[in-house]
């Protein structure tokens, strides 16, 4: 039983570059959801994810728990947090271009 608990252990883990990828889309996707002044690019964050192998039903599930999470525990967002976002993720973002879209 133990072997078992450290094999799905070792499957469930994430690399660093992949966590990297999954937390800034989860974060881009939380502002999108609290501040509702952008939308996520969708096509893009698959995209994303796919490339960082990232594409199956864990990652995906797994992406759903930190956007839930991000959402679940935030404050309300100020006015300033939100243009954040838009500069950490939107057309210049300074962490990923394009993947929130202002309305």
């Amino acid at each position: 039983m133990k072997i078992l608990a450290v094999i799905l252990a070792a499957q469930a883990a994430y690399s660093e570059l992949q966590d990297g990828v999954m937390d800034g889309i989860a974060t881009a996707a939380a502002n999108a959801i609290l501040c509702k002044h952008s939308t996520l690019n969708t096509k893009l964050a698959a995209e994303m994810m796919v490339v960082s192998g990232l594409g199956d039903e864990e990652a995906k599930r797994e992406f759903h728990r930190r956007v839930d999470k991000i959402v679940s525990t935030a404050m309300p967002l100020s006015t300033f947090a939100c243009s954040k976002g838009i500069e950490a993720f939107g057309p210049n973002g300074t962490m990923a271009k394009n993947l929130l879209i202002p309305k």
